[in-house]
């Protein structure tokens, strides 16, 4: 099993001053894992991102690209984006950043 298989929860903030609050649950599916983010922004936004992509568990490295998404506002949409980041030792916890839409940076921990 992948060191990054289960469920996470966590926060971001996008440069345009949005702050997220999301929970991910990711599986394995072949050399990919899969998962979905349940965002909730500052703003009112409310939406699902179904994302793909690969952890290195000896690097401690995650690739991730969204694959599709749904939700949001009048104003913002929840949109697919492509995260990057790494995990701290013991796989507790993860700092990423994401491009797409508005950037920005978010941190995930194991509940």
């Amino acid at each position: 099993m992948s060191c990054a298989v289960g469920s996470w929860t966590g926060s971001g903030d996008d440069e345009g001053g949005t702050h997220w609050d999301f929970t991910l649950s990711l599986r394995e599916a072949g050399p990919d894992l899969v998962g979905a983010f349940h965002w909730m922004g500052s703003d009112g936004s409310v939406g699902d991102e179904q994302i793909r992509g690969r952890v290195d568990c000896q690097a401690r490295t995650l690739d991730w690209q969204g694959e599709s998404a749904s939700g949001g506002t009048e104003t913002m949409d929840i949109i697919t984006a492509h995260y990057t980041g790494t995990f701290d030792s013991d796989f507790r916890s993860f700092s990423a950043t994401w491009v797409g839409g508005t950037p920005g940076t978010l941190r995930g921990a194991r509940p």
